[in-house]
């Protein structure tokens, strides 16, 4: 379960004088036709006892809405999107479904439809200090999954994402690196059966 709610930020959950999402936010991926994002992660479980657990994954994007996300070590985890259905395979267990039209993959939706992450999501605060941007953002829909997610940027190149949920939880992923405009093939999206 654990595993399904560090993925999740990439579904974000204060109120702000800014009226929409920050251009810093919105430039992030502008052009991008696909993605490569590798990352480390973090994960403080508070009501564990302080439980850490550390994460290695990679997220491909092709656009539209086509993605996959997969932890290369620390866990057992496969979400795939060929754009109509979602895989996900999580420690064992799968589940194949409909894309729907409600907020999911906040990440996801940042890339695929800046415009409807403008509308799902409202800053919360944004912090500068020379070159590092912190962009902190809520959700303005019901029963998100996230309190809050801040976005660090450094000289506009997405550096960190941490992800805050209501039980105190917290989630770092450190971005390693971030490829654009490279060539994917299509099998990286196939959406298989559950076994």
């Amino acid at each position: 379960m654990k595993f399904l709610i560090a993925i999740a930020f990439f579904v974000v959950t204060g109120v702000s004088s800014f009226a929409g999402t920050p251009d810093e936010l919105i430039n992030l991926f502008k052009g991008a036709d696909t993605l490569k994002i590798v990352f480390n992660q973090k994960t403080e479980i508070p009501v564990a006892g302080d439980e850490v657990s550390l994460y290695t994954g990679v997220i491909y994007y092709k656009r539209p809405s086509k993605f996959r996300w997969e932890y290369t070590r620390g866990a057992d985890v496969l979400i795939v999107s060929d754009g109509k259905l979602l895989k996900s395979s999580i420690e064992g267990d799968c589940q194949v479904e409909e894309l729907k039209g409600e907020p999911l993959f906040p990440l996801i939706e940042l890339i695929d439809s800046p415009e409807r992450f403008k509308k799902d999501f409202k800053v919360k605060k944004i912090q500068k200090e020379g070159e590092w941007v912190a962009i902190t953002i809520i959700p303005r829909y019901k029963d998100a999954f996230f309190k809050e997610i801040t976005f660090i940027l450094k000289g506009g190149r997405l550096k960190e994402v941490r992800t805050l949920q209501e039980d105190g939880t917290l989630a770092t992923y450190q971005i390693e690196e971030i490829d654009k405009n490279i060539p994917l093939k299509e099998s990286l999206f196939r959406v298989t059966p559950c076994r």
